[in-house]
């Protein structure tokens, strides 16, 4: 491919013949952005690309030349493409533009990214219907930049480069197709609103395209260090709900008993209140002892209760913490040495296993604080049962991590004794906070079965 013209210094002349009139030139650079919007979204979309797009050969050979085409070549020139817009596309310099000269150096930059994306699109279609799931994924540890893991790696972030040019050329489109409309103050501000939306677009779409390319030289592990970094402030989130619950309960509010009115009101509308009743009676002193009693069991009760959903809570906050700790630690490890290896011996599935940890767990996590937190309104058997497994299930996939850790990462660092030892003490306190945890749980569903929340209350209400 010959060398792209600069858009804005002096384009060659086209081949084409050019439109008559200025309108006609104005409708033509309409209708190419609007062909490349579609073409980004034929990407995004269900698979039916036109005649234009052909996929590459899946061999080997051929996807690592791809790679260097499209490292070198393809996104470097993508970027320099989509900075030119917004100094062509300028209102009030295309409403001066007489001789369509402006309009003619928009007809040549679309030519150039129609190109450029044809050749992004045919490279990237190649995997894009496999599915990630496809048995390559077990069987491809030695095939290097043509795992399964970088091939859908790449496929994914391409289709987010694509969400972000479709509105870079929507913008674009309706640049154009506003000069049709009268200059007036509210047009003025739309212009204006669509001119910061394009500038935005374009900045997150080069942004994109700079990790894109920085993720296509990482190694696999420093990719799956990046991806961890991000998830971390998931954990943050979780451990804010657990802490308003801790001083929810802590500092739980007094509520007026809603049986306790409505039996109220009916003495009131029978005519009979607390001394007339007591009266009729003839021990409403005994009566009056009886309750205080009752209420003091029910408020130890209902203590008991509080401290045990407390414990809980806090037992939760340690795993939550240590968790976020180890993505913390983990993504750091080995960032100022040079792996041994280009590549880890670890297949598609087991990068993504890795890869996906931080929102896998998070997740997880996110079913165990919802538990803990609706504990009062939920079966305390039922709640025990569903937090073990819950914590069990991160356990499981904690000890996953570990053993890829200790098998295929760490022996590709130059140093890797410190974080062989600190991961082992970091394991052992980590189980210790999950059977804490487990043991919360089972302890508050021991007091229920134990103490019975419900039936000191029917007892000392039945006559009511």
């Amino acid at each position: 491919m010959g060398e792209p013209t600069d858009p804005i210094s002096g384009p060659p002349k086209s081949n084409t013949s050019r439109p008559k009139s200025i309108h006609q030139q104005r409708g033509c650079v309409y209708q190419a952005f609007r062909k490349l919007n579609t073409k980004c979204e034929i990407y995004n979309g269900p698979w039916n690309p036109p005649d234009s797009i052909s996929s590459v050969k899946t061999n080997q050979k051929d996807w690592k030349a791809g790679l260097n085409q499209l490292q070198s070549h393809n996104l470097p020139l993508l970027r320099q493409q989509i900075s030119t817009l917004p100094k062509l596309l300028v209102p009030s310099e295309l409403r001066k533009d007489d001789d369509g000269s402006k309009l003619q150096r928009i007809t040549d930059i679309q030519s150039e990214l129609d190109q450029n994306l044809d050749q992004i699109i045919s490279f990237t279609s190649a995997v894009r219907t496999r599915s990630i799931f496809s048995s390559a994924q077990t069987d491809d540890n030695h095939r290097k930049e043509f795992k399964e893991f970088i091939r859908h790696g790449l496929c994914s972030r391409i289709k987010y480069l694509n969400d972000e040019l479709c509105s870079i050329f929507n913008c674009c489109s309706g640049t154009i197709r506003e000069l049709k409309k009268p200059v007036s103050p509210s047009n003025r501000v739309r212009r204006l609103n669509r001119r910061r939306r394009m500038i935005h677009d374009i900045t997150a779409a080069k942004k994109s395209i700079n990790q894109l390319t920085k993720w296509l030289t990482n190694h696999e592990i420093t990719n799956i260090q990046e991806k961890w970094k991000k998830d971390i402030p998931y954990f943050n989130h979780k451990l804010t709900r657990l802490k308003k619950l801790i001083n929810q309960t802590i500092d739980y509010p007094e509520v007026e008993d809603e049986d306790e009115n409505k039996n109220k009101n009916e003495d009131e509308d029978d005519g009979v209140d607390d001394g007339d009743e007591a009266g009729a009676d003839g021990d409403g002193d005994e009566d009056d002892g009886d309750g205080d009693e009752s209420e003091n069991q029910i408020d130890e009760l209902f203590s008991g209760h509080n401290e045990a959903v407390i414990s809980l809570a806090q037992s939760a906050i340690a795993v939550i913490k240590l968790s976020r700790l180890f993505f913390k630690r983990m993504s750091k490890i080995g960032l100022n040495q040079a792996p041994l290896k280009p590549f880890t011996d670890m297949n598609s599935y087991q990068l993504e296993t890795l890869t996906d940890s931080p929102s896998w767990i998070s997740y997880n996590i996110c079913l165990f604080v919802s538990i803990v937190t609706d504990v009062n309104e939920t079966d305390e058997a039922e709640t025990a049962e569903t937090l073990t497994q819950s914590v069990q299930k991160i356990v499981h996939r904690v000890d996953s991590i570990i053993l890829l850790l200790f098998v295929y990462v760490f022996p590709l660092l130059p140093s890797p004794n410190h974080a062989r030892n600190y991961l082992v003490t970091w394991n052992n306190l980590f189980l210790t906070a999950t059977q804490n945890c487990i043991r919360a749980a089972q302890f508050l569903k021991t007091l229920s079965s134990s103490s019975s929340l419900v039936d000191p209350l029917d007892d000392t209400f039945s006559d009511l």
